[in-house]
């Protein structure tokens, strides 16, 4: 499936232009994005259309050079389970775990 993009979000409407799927995202840094959620309606669910929307931002995310913060519960689930997801994941440092 192929997805629109707009600041913000990618998406996918029906012709009737309801929203069939969305991803929405911020910009936290210069290199880093977050997935902040991840919709499907719900009769367009049990379709993969989740890890297609996912999939098809974090290419974006690769070609813009950004690392990615998986927020949403569903794309941290996914970065746990894809080894090419993790090369992109960001993990901030804490400060307690800072070398002094």
């Amino acid at each position: 499936m192929e997805f629109n993009h707009e600041p913000g979000r990618f998406f996918q409407t029906d012709t009737h232009d309801q929203l069939l799927a969305q991803l929405t995202y911020t910009i936290l840094a210069a290199d880093i994005v977050s997935i902040d959620q991840v919709f499907v309606a719900p009769a367009y669910r049990g379709q993969q259309i989740a890890t297609q929307l996912v999939s098809a931002f974090v290419n974006w995310a690769k070609s813009h050079h950004y690392q990615i913060v998986p927020v949403c519960p569903f794309a941290h689930k996914m970065f746990e389970q894809d080894s090419t997801f993790q090369k992109l994941w960001y993990h901030p440092v804490s400060k307690g775990a800072q070398k002094k």
